[in-house]
């Protein structure tokens, strides 16, 4: 984390400053040998590769996607020439892509043993570490290998999610916005500011570069399935129904898509439509819990209340510290009458999500129905509060991550 941290305060932030003098102490070199190439000063050049018939047949067999056909003929390589950095380079991302991440490190260390130059083998270091959670180690191979070759977009763009894994959306989107600066037409870069933008609560400027990204990339589903999240959270539920539609259009296995799109129809009050998408959600990945928690919600709200159950149930299996779902299964208890049973999951679901409205209405509610008036009274006040907080943050144009839409969007139920 230090180690990623020292490389972001080089290149310094987006705004102004002394971090935006050091912004361009790094990146401005960088872009002016971008220009010295475009301009002929110099000419850019890329390794030759091995001509080990060995090395290309492994190399073939990477390129298209035969992970076990090239491990055999680089393990064949390192054998006959062991000290050879590219053979060990090569077996290193092969066995990284197979997951023996401790054979890809053995492999990686030891190009960079032979080679110390050897910026490419930093970078798949920096991956290597960045998967396993361990991000000092990963800042300090991204660092050295963006030291070695700081115009290395490869390098800058896994040192940009490895922001977003670590959930710093604004380093992340500084990274992002200095390879669109290298690059412009570097497509995923803009796709990641996005997500940076989105993460950060900036939904006007993630649409944008998510537009920007389904321009260039205009088959990605994914792309679409962003941008249909950053046009949800905006309160365009429409533009939205478009993304993910087109999402699922591009990519028709897309789960996320489709549940994303059910839950959208559902706020939109078209339950049909509501309902084909969320199936199709959960046959396509009948362990998501997004996809059951929207279904059961549908459900409560289309008067089938015992289906719902199932699916809220569902949730609670796989993730039984889902509030949501705690809360939904209280309130399905409550509409039962079943009330010491209802008020346990709602108390529950009130501790867990403590400035969510609706939980303090259902609260109330069944307070009210056991005779306690002092605490309905109490959970009324409190939701009444939430809700004029709640309609504050709308009118400020602030809006809640799609990752939150569950919990706080949801229809307050009387």
């Amino acid at each position: 984390m230090d180690q990623c941290r020292r490389y972001r305060d080089k290149i310094g932030a987006a705004s102004s400053g002394n971090r935006m003098r050091r912004f361009y102490g790094v990146i401005g070199p960088a872009l002016c040998f971008l220009a010295m190439v475009c301009a002929g000063s110099l000419s850019a050049q890329t390794p030759p590769e091995d001509s080990s018939n060995t090395l290309a047949g492994g190399r073939a067999a990477l390129r298209r996607g035969d992970l076990a056909g090239a491990q055999s003929l680089f393990e064949q390589a390192v054998q006959q020439t062991p000290n050879s950095p590219d053979a060990c380079f090569l077996l290193g991302v092969t066995y990284l892509r197979l997951g023996e991440t401790v054979s890809a490190e053995l492999q990686l260390q030891r190009a960079v043993v032979l080679r110390p130059n050897y910026p490419e083998a930093y970078t798949n270091l920096g991956i290597l570490y960045d998967q396993q959670g361990q991000y000092d180690k990963s800042g300090a191979a991204f660092q050295q290998a963006l030291k070695l070759k700081p115009t290395d977009q490869n390098a800058l763009y896994n040192l940009g999610l490895s922001y977003l894994r670590q959930k710093e959306p604004a380093d992340a989107l500084q990274i992002f916005t200095g390879l669109v600066r290298l690059d412009p037409l570097y497509s995923r870069a803009y796709l990641q500011s996005g997500v940076a933008a989105s993460d950060l609560g900036r939904f006007a400027d993630a649409e944008n570069l998510l537009k920007r990204y389904t321009s260039i990339s205009s088959q990605d589903a994914d792309g679409y399935l962003k941008l249909g999240e950053v046009f949800y959270s905006q309160g365009k539920y429409r533009e939205a129904v478009g993304a993910f539609q087109r999402a699922t259009e591009l990519n028709t296995t897309m789960s996320r898509a489709y549940s994303q799109l059910g839950y959208t129809f559902y706020n939109l009050g078209e339950f049909s439509d509501a309902g084909t998408a969320l199936r199709k959600a959960i046959a396509l990945e009948p362990r998501s819990v997004d996809a059951n928690l929207y279904m059961g919600m549908l459900l409560i709200d289309s008067g089938e209340r015992d289906n719902a159950l199932g699916y809220i149930q569902k949730v609670l299996e796989l993730q039984p510290e889902n509030a949501t779902a705690i809360y939904y299964e209280g309130y399905i208890a409550l509409l039962a009458g079943h009330l010491p049973e209802a008020l346990g999951h709602l108390e529950d679901a009130a501790h867990r999500m403590p400035n969510d409205a609706k939980i303090y209405y259902a609260l109330a509610l069944a307070y009210s129905r056991m005779k306690k008036t002092k605490e309905s009274e109490a959970a009324l006040g409190k939701f009444h509060e939430l809700q004029a907080a709640q309609a504050r943050t709308s009118k400020n144009g602030e809006y809640l991550s799609p990752a939150a839409l569950p919990a706080s969007n949801s229809a307050i139920h009387p």
